[in-house]
């Protein structure tokens, strides 16, 4: 960790004449760190073990039940953890794995600090906003008539979870071809289109609701609980199939997961819960960030 960081500063100064003089500074933030986390993924892929093809041995955390799950091809991976294909459900419904990365080599866990440790808590916060949804809907911010069904939360649901020792398992349905952000067209102005963009301004005054009505897991202040709004964890869903598959109205915004955007730093009683780069302060930093995504093609 205290290699790659300096490794990272010094790759960031080197492209630093890529920002032209006349740019704005958010404009060449926005470049340094897009440049940074492709140099991250790119860590990753190097250090990260690939399942695919193997038989994790898995525990029922409920029942201590041991069992064999066949990974197939991975099919994602990200900051949080790698996603594999598995067998189909029963009524042949896809579904993925989704496991905590593993390193190749033995590596100290503050090494392992650049892949956050969250696949496990993603199943407790996403557990808790379901607990909590009646409570969150009260909120003077959750928006007005959304376009996701009353009582649920627009997210790819967790069906089940395993233990292993690889880490916390995730089984979910499969998100087949999604559709997201950066892919969607931007107007001739170079502005959202307008059904995105209300679409996006409701998952905004949503993860305003929680804040209001949820505080944040493991932290000792009573701060309240920031969702992960990026627009990498979203995707796009208008097909009548999927709309019923993911408890939604009419055509709009889904979360890959739902998980605190934060990191936690410190040990002990010292160990508490910082924002990441994921925080959106304002409505319009939020949009600023979408329609950056979006010109990114």
């Amino acid at each position: 960790m205290r290699i790659l960081f300096p490794v990272l500063f010094v790759f960031a100064l080197a492209v630093s004449p890529l920002c032209p003089a006349r740019a704005g500074l958010s404009d060449c933030t926005g470049l340094l760190r897009k440049l940074a986390g492709k140099a991250k993924r790119s860590y990753m892929g190097m250090a990260v073990k690939d399942l695919s093809g193997t038989d994790l041995e898995i525990s029922d955390p409920k029942t201590g039940k041991m069992s064999a799950l066949h990974l197939e091809e991975q099919v994602g991976s990200g900051c949080r953890g790698s996603v594999y294909r598995i067998a189909p459900a029963a009524d042949g419904s896809p579904r993925v794995a989704k496991i905590e990365k593993s390193f190749k080599l033995p590596t100290l866990s503050r090494h392992k600090a650049i892949i956050p440790e969250s696949t496990g808590r993603e199943e407790m916060v996403t557990a808790l906003l379901l607990e909590r949804v009646a409570e969150i809907e009260k909120s003077p911010f959750f928006p007005k008539d959304p376009y996701w069904i009353r009582g649920t939360f627009p997210v790819v649901p967790i069906l089940e979870t395993f233990e292993s020792a690889e880490g916390t398992v995730l089984i979910k349905p499969e998100v087949l071809n999604p559709k997201k952000l950066k892919s969607l067209p931007l107007g001739p102005d170079g502005q959202l289109d307008p059904k995105v963009e209300r679409s996006l301004h409701q998952i905004y005054d949503l993860h305003l609701a929680v804040r209001d009505r949820v505080s944040a897991i493991s932290t000792p202040r009573h701060e309240g609980m920031l969702i992960d709004i990026g627009t990498s964890n979203l995707f796009w869903v208008e097909s009548e199939a999927d709309l019923k598959r993911f408890h939604l109205k009419r055509p709009g915004f889904c979360l890959f997961e739902t998980d605190q955007s934060s990191g936690f730093e410190g040990r002990g009683s010292r160990r508490v819960l910082n924002p990441n780069f994921n925080i959106y302060p304002t409505w319009e930093s939020f949009k600023q960030a979408a329609i950056q995504d979006a010109k990114a093609l």
